[in-house]
């Protein structure tokens, strides 16, 4: 028995060991097939030489032969020598790592966010815009050639060297992928070398054309604008935010906001910000020229909602009665946003601060709230949503469940569409109130009604107490599954006015002002300025406010908003208890809102623009006009004719269904 199991030597230690061992009893080195057990009883291996036969390798110091997997010696430690030319032929299998200059890829900038994509990517990552047309043509052949010539175009704007431009507008043909290349930080921070002399600071996202405005190269202006096709500034793409004109303070108070999140103690632990905001287009736009106004409008505006929802569905803008002056209401525009599944999150953020909620702020203080706050957002769900229900059907208690954790459940993930409930809990989470003014029926691609839309409405924050919440709302539109922004725009600043002059005409020659400005010394004439400015209202007979026993302080600036639609019906309040014994919602509404009310007894609702933004916001509304400012210096001088049709109050431009936003 003895001679059959024949003991393996180690391969690397020479130590015998049992054929069951699998590896080397002494070093822990596997047995290896190749190495087959010795068919003799001695005691050794052969000893000529058979480590040096297979490649194995003599000790220079020892002189003991080691096997050529063996890296040191195994008497007395010694590096092989193979070990140096070993690693030689390994290199050889190795594949090389092409540089990104080597193969020559050029990213592609999104129009709409300039975040720079890889050439395969078909969606922008950041806003899931679409690529401009000339990216995916050249995207597989691309160069660093044509970006190092747009650089220095770029420097030849700004130093003014005409010759290299001039050469650039000569081969511009072929670098066409480039006409609609922004500049990056990156390329801010190269070319702030050249400019830094002159007081000016180049911002993210501008184009080619722009820094030629900006440095008031107007020789080239007309040449570069050559270089754009005609519908680059129309096309659905083509939108320009207002935080998007000044990247980095725009991020810098998406970060503040981030750190704003609190959560209250007690037994309702809702997450909250500690800041208030309301955001509003400058009355320095009223200034711009026709053409600049235009651009400006459907760069930042969403046309097709403007439109959805002021001449089609005719809820907003209803109010502004055309002729009729210094009326204490205001024109909305809808604001373009990134149009995905966080619309919702966005329009907030935008009418609050003006940026996006690109760090999913709201997201995660909406889903930490609902959840920390369960049972108290879930029993007022139910029983709205039993509510609902009770006239068609008697929803049990499974499916109640389902629901609520499909809510759960949205509320959680990234570009997840948000339901009624979400809009409740986030305006607990800003502390204010949140008025939706939406459609009433969803249409299908025929123009077909097949749903109710259940968004509009007022949403309060009836789980905080009043003295802890803002009385001024947060203003949003409602289309089919999404949301906008709308924001009004700034009153004309102009000195304080008389009670008895309070119904001039405004200083830009509108024919209506957006918003009334209060500027009586007493309570008593603030309430016949009031009385005296408002006129009929479509649908809704007179309006005329009564005299309120609470009215705006001296020199406030507000706006006034109906809580109801044009043909007389109150807004709903969604998630308000429906008991016996719960207050009223008018009773609601003017517990948490700074309300008044029309001879009809229906109630508007105020809204207070502060005199002054915080001063990121500032920033980035300041560097966002500079933009047009710049433009409208380009422009040329308008005829004799279009300058008295711009002084008549049309403005020279037609949108949104034949009304301007101006008017």
């Amino acid at each position: 028995m003895a001679e059959d199991a024949r003991k393996w030597a180690c391969p690397r230690c020479t130590f015998e060991n049992w054929p069951r061992s699998l590896r080397c009893t002494l070093c822990d080195a596997p047995w290896q097939t190749l190495y087959h057990p010795v068919e003799n009883k001695s005691p050794c291996i052969d000893t000529s030489n058979s480590k040096l036969l297979s490649g194995g390798w003599s000790c220079p110091t020892c002189t003991y032969d080691n096997w050529a997997a063996s890296g040191r010696c195994t008497q007395c430690g010694t590096t092989s020598p193979l070990a140096s030319t070993s690693k030689q032929p390994s290199t050889d299998y190795l594949p090389s790592s092409p540089s990104l200059t080597s193969l020559g890829v050029v990213k592609w900038i999104c129009p709409s966010c300039t975040y720079e994509n890889w050439p395969k990517s078909k969606h922008c990552v950041m806003c899931r815009s679409s690529p401009p047309p000339s990216s995916l043509a050249s995207s597989g052949s691309c160069t660093i050639t044509p970006t190092i010539d747009w650089i220095s175009a770029c420097k030849a704007v700004i130093t003014g060297d005409s010759d290299v431009l001039k050469k650039f507008i000569l081969t511009a043909g072929s670098l066409s992928p480039l006409s609609s290349r922004q500049l990056t930080p990156q390329d801010c921070q190269m070319l702030e070398q050249w400019s830094s002399g002159e007081g000016n600071v180049l911002k993210p996202g501008l184009s080619l054309l722009d820094l030629a405005r900006f440095y008031n190269r107007t020789e080239w202006v007309s040449s570069l604008s050559a270089l754009y096709p005609t519908s680059s500034l129309t096309r659905p793409g083509a939108k320009r935010s207002v935080c998007q004109s000044s990247a980095c303070a725009a991020k810098e108070l998406r970060r503040l906001l981030d750190s704003c999140v609190r959560q209250r103690r007690g037994s309702f632990r809702c997450s909250y910000l500690i800041e208030f905001g309301t955001f509003y287009l400058p009355s320095e736009i009223r200034d711009l020229p026709c053409s600049a106004r235009e651009v400006m409008l459907k760069e930042l505006c969403d046309t097709e909602v403007q439109n959805e929802l002021e001449v089609r569905s005719q809820v907003i803008n209803w109010w502004v009665v055309e002729g009729q002056q210094n009326q204490p209401t205001s024109r909305l525009l809808a604001l373009w946003n990134r149009t995905d599944g966080d619309c919702l999150l966005d329009s907030l953020m935008q009418a609050c601060w003006g940026v996006f909620d690109q760090q999913s702020t709201l997201r995660h203080a909406l889903t930490e709230s609902i959840r920390a706050c369960e049972g108290q957002f879930y029993r007022i769900w139910r029983e709205h949503e039993v509510h609902q229900a009770a006239s068609q059907y008697q929803p049990d208690e499974e499916q109640l469940l389902r629901d609520w954790h499909s809510a759960l459940t949205a509320a959680s993930l990234t570009r997840s569409p948000l339901e009624q409930i979400h809009i409740f809990v986030l305006a607990h989470v800003l502390r204010r109130p949140i008025i939706v003014y939406g459609v009433k029926y969803i249409h299908n691609y025929r123009d077909e009604p097949i749903g109710l839309a259940n968004f509009e409405g007022v949403y309060l924050p009836l789980l905080w107490e009043s003295a802890f919440c803002s009385r001024d709302p947060v203003i949003l539109g409602y289309t089919r599954g999404h949301f906008t922004a709308l924001v009004p725009i700034e009153p004309p600043r102009s000195p304080a006015l008389p009670a008895s002059s309070s119904s001039s005409l405004p200083s830009d020659g509108s024919s209506v002002t957006p918003a009334s400005t209060i500027t009586s010394t007493t309570s008593s004439s603030a309430a016949a300025a009031v009385s005296k400015s408002e006129g009929e209202m479509e649908d809704c007979a007179s309006a005329e406010r009564c005299d309120p026993p609470h009215l705006p302080a001296v020199s406030e600036r507000s706006i006034y908003l109906p809580l109801f639609d044009r043909h007389g019906t109150p807004l709903p309040i969604p998630f308000s208890s429906k008991s016996a014994v719960a207050p009223s919602d008018t009773q609601l509404l003017r517990d948490r809102l700074e309300t008044m009310s029309t001879r009809r007894g229906l109630l508007l609702a105020r809204l207070c623009l502060p005199t002054r933004r915080h001063c990121l916001v500032e920033d980035i509304v300041r560097d966002w006009l500079l933009v047009y400012r710049r433009m409208a210096a380009t422009t040329p001088t308008p005829s004799a004719s279009a300058t008295a049709t711009d002084a008549s109050g049309s403005n020279g431009v037609e949108v949104y269904g034949g009304r301007h936003p101006f008017d």
